[in-house]
């Protein structure tokens, strides 16, 4: 999960936690000056992110 340091509908606190409620594989990434549209502030981070998440659990399967 990334959090994003200019969110206001959730602190950092609470995505850093929300781990404890899932199952599968799952972290949590801070991206600086994205606000809470992540993928519409920091897009190509994000998308490095998602490939790079999928990629590492694809290989435990």
């Amino acid at each position: 999960m990334r959090g994003s340091t200019g969110g206001v509908y959730s602190s950092l606190e609470q995505i850093a936690r929300s781990g404890e409620w899932v199952d599968g594989p799952w972290r949590f990434e801070r991206l600086r000056g994205a606000g809470h549209f992540l993928q519409l502030d920091r897009p190509a981070a994000l998308t490095r992110l998602i490939l790079s998440h999928t990629e590492e659990y694809r290989a435990e399967r």
